[in-house]
């Protein structure tokens, strides 16, 4: 077998560090009875335009505000996508969607991050007794820069990592070898289990993403360990997409017992974080989204007919 270290590649030195970009947009949202803001009904729109030529991927959570100092409630980050100079807006019925919280009337911050530079406008309008719009008011919202280890981190499987790339035996890897390096995020192959009992390693190959954009990497009877340990923080959460057409696959968490069968069927908590899988049904599978809340040091995943994509950790 191969020396590990001489197939092992670093993908964070010098001008690979890879840099996300955050904007926090004021909303208010909803009808006020006068206790806060004046009485009246307030309405945002927040408005995402891709300046770029090529399609690009971000993410949005809401941040509650609370009168009194107290914090409101944070909610999980949604995916998104922009095609080349396409735009979308996050209006006050998404804003009251994504924040998951009751009542009228809401305060606080649209969080969007990307890995690309945006444009994002809020629009701001109120109206009064009438029902008729009294003010109108639009802010630009710049960004601020988050470089990777400052509480986000993803590894998407994308250039420089080669087209074609194969991991695991055929490459000449043990179980346990350290691939590459992302973001500070080490990633290593491992064995797999069969629902029935047994295991074998086989391989994990930098694949055209058939599930997207760009590249993912498919796992063919092999497991790949992503170790956050070393990226500057504790993630609160970690999130990957993955395509699944058929065959079992495996998942463990801060290295708890490997779980083997349909990903679907994972019980929640897993390595002391919960779990949450979502599934869209494709022609011959189905693709889905894993959030794991909690402190997660570790993660171990892989399939027989399994592509994975955009592992990311954030706080």
């Amino acid at each position: 077998m191969a020396n590990s270290t001489v197939a092992t590649e670093v993908l964070t030195d010098g001008p690979m560090e890879r840099v996300t970009f955050q904007y926090a947009a004021k909303f208010v949202c909803g009808k006020s009875d006068g206790e806060v803001v004046a009485p009246g009904t307030y309405f945002t729109a927040v408005n995402v335009h891709n300046p770029t030529s090529t399609t690009i991927r971000f993410s949005v959570k809401v941040a509650v505000g609370l009168p009194g100092l107290k914090p409101g409630p944070v909610s999980k980050f949604h995916d998104a996508r922009l095609g080349p100079d396409e735009a979308l807006e996050i209006d006050t019925r998404d804003i009251f969607k994504i924040a998951t919280t009751r009542g009228d009337f809401l305060k606080g911050f649209v969080v969007i991050q990307s890995e690309t530079e945006l444009d994002v406008v809020a629009v701001y309008t109120a109206a009064g007794r009438e029902g008729q719009v009294e003010t109108l008011h639009t802010e630009r919202v710049g960004p601020r820069s988050l470089k990777a280890g400052a509480g986000h981190a993803c590894v998407d499987f994308e250039p420089p990592l080669i087209l074609g790339t194969e991991y695991g035996a055929p490459a000449g890897h043990n179980s346990g070898d350290v691939i590459f390096t992302a973001n500070g995020i080490a990633v290593s192959v491992h064995d797999f289990n069969f629902a029935g009992g047994g295991g074998t390693f086989n391989v994990a190959k930098i694949d055209s993403a058939p599930f997207g954009s760009g590249q993912s990497m498919r796992s063919n009877n092999i497991n790949l360990e992503f170790d956050f340990s070393a990226i500057g923080f504790t993630p609160k959460e970690v999130s990957f997409e993955f395509l699944d057409m058929g065959g079992t696959e495996n998942i463990s968490v801060n290295g708890s017992s490997l779980f083997a069968g349909d990903i679907s069927s994972v019980t929640s908590p897993i390595g002391g974080v919960s779990i949450s899988v979502s599934t869209t049904p494709v022609a011959g599978g189905k693709k889905g989204i894993v959030i794991l809340t909690g402190a997660v040091q570790r993660l171990r995943v892989g399939g027989q007919e399994f592509w994975i994509d955009n592992v990311c950790a954030k706080l």
